[in-house]
């Protein structure tokens, strides 16, 4: 977003060095109560990363985004989406800034380089889990050179300061493509939903995969609508989001609710218990737990398979607890409590506690991560084996013994246990 409201104004709204009191809140209160005079994307114009006159001179910065931007003074911009965390850890963002910038992590303050100044680079570090999160940057030019980069380490870039490649960055900050209509999927289909869409609901056949390309999609109510037997949706891109508000399989047959692909399948509860045919099963490699719908668990009776995988759990308010069946993380994988579909962040006074009820075995010569994010704070029940535990990032809690043999390790970093 490119504005030519004057640059004042958003030093004073940005906190940092300048005004240390100020928020987040105040930070976006502020863009909300302008109109930015163009909107374009950080790829525009080929460009391959987070760096605009990096040599600091006196130039139409922004120009090669948008070709009737030209401003060289009295700039505002404000950078906003997702960026791509694959290797959880400590990483350090810093931007090198004339003038003055933040840079936001999920809402929090990572990088605070808010001041009237010849180009200063200054960082900061935030515990990271893999996956997709809120990357939010300003910038404002007041007079004289100008210039932004913005960088990165931690685990991703083996440690060494990198420039932000636009390949790790998603357009998400806005509001996805919304449609109410129902969708009815009755052969082997693909739906590209790009950086993310919403539908009124899906009816899937069995035995006729879909597969769902793009970051976001918010499926509505989903109908299984053959009755027992095998039904597959492919979340085929890797740290999506493809989210059902509800399941639905008329007259309670035995199902196989089956997710091939790297990305998440959510399931969250409608108003009636479902899925209580103790035959049916779920298996996801990455699986999604929306908690507090009013019929109770997501996945009611069905057994839960995440192949080694990733269990995420989120609340659509409240504290929630989560039981599921035959769920084992004997051969690792890794477990979080974070904001994802429909669900909503904690606060830092009102954290979010989720809690995964039954005791954790975890085989040797295996890892299980545990972490949190966006206030949440995940409660797991006894752990054992002669596995491995690693707590990279959040807050974990545990309500049983940890009791790990032989060679199994525990390891906390950057993290609070």
């Amino acid at each position: 977003f490119l504005y030519t409201t004057g640059w004042a104004a958003a030093q004073s709204a940005f906190g940092g060095p300048q005004i240390p009191a100020n928020t987040y809140t105040n930070y976006v209160n502020y863009f909300a109560s302008i109109t930015p005079n163009v909107v374009t994307s950080t790829g525009a114009g080929g460009v391959t990363e987070l760096s605009f006159d990096p040599a600091f001179g006196d130039t139409a910065m922004f120009q090669i985004l948008a070709p009737t931007y030209t401003r060289t003074n009295d700039i505002v911009a404000r950078f906003k989406g997702k960026i791509i965390i694959t290797t959880p850890g400590a990483y350090t963002f810093g931007t090198d800034a004339d003038d003055g910038s933040m840079l936001y992590i999920d809402g929090a303050t990572v990088v605070s380089n808010n001041a009237s100044q010849a180009h200063v680079r200054r960082s900061g570090t935030v515990a990271l889990a893999p996956g997709l999160h809120d990357i939010d940057i300003g910038y404002y030019e007041g007079g004289g050179l100008n210039g932004i980069v913005v960088d990165y380490a931690g685990p991703d870039t083996g440690n060494f300061p990198t420039t932000i490649q636009n390949s790790v960055l998603l357009p998400l900050g806005s509001a996805p493509l919304a449609f109410t209509n129902a969708i009815s999927v009755s052969q082997a289909s693909i739906i590209n939903v790009g950086s993310g869409a919403t539908a009124g609901s899906l009816k899937l056949s069995k035995d006729t995969p879909l597969v769902v390309n793009g970051y976001q999609f918010d499926m509505g109510p989903l109908t299984l609508n053959d009755g027992a037997g095998t039904y597959t949706i492919n979340a085929a891109t890797a740290f999506s989001e493809v989210c059902a508000r509800s399941v639905t399989a008329s007259g309670n047959p035995a199902v196989q609710l089956v997710n091939p692909g790297p990305g998440m399948l959510a399931l969250q509860s409608g108003t009636v218990a479902q899925l209580t045919n103790a035959g049916s099963s779920v298996t996801s490699n990455a699986l999604g737990i929306i908690l507090g719908g009013a019929g109770g668990s997501p996945t009611g009776a069905a057994t839960i398979n995440v192949n080694g995988g990733s269990l995420s759990l989120t609340s659509t308010g409240g504290n929630q607890s989560y039981t599921p069946v035959g769920m084992s993380f004997t051969t690792g994988g890794s477990i979080s409590a974070r904001k994802f579909c429909t669900g909503v962040a904690g606060t830092t006074g009102s954290p979010i506690r989720t809690t995964l009820t039954p005791a954790i075995t975890v085989n040797a010569d295996k890892t299980l991560l545990l972490t949190s994010q966006d206030n949440y704070i995940l409660n797991v029940g006894a752990i054992s084996g002669g596995g491995n535990v690693n707590i990279p990032a959040g807050t974990v809690e545990t309500s049983g013994a940890m009791n790990l043999t032989g060679t199994g390790q525990f390891t906390v970093s950057n993290a609070k246990v």
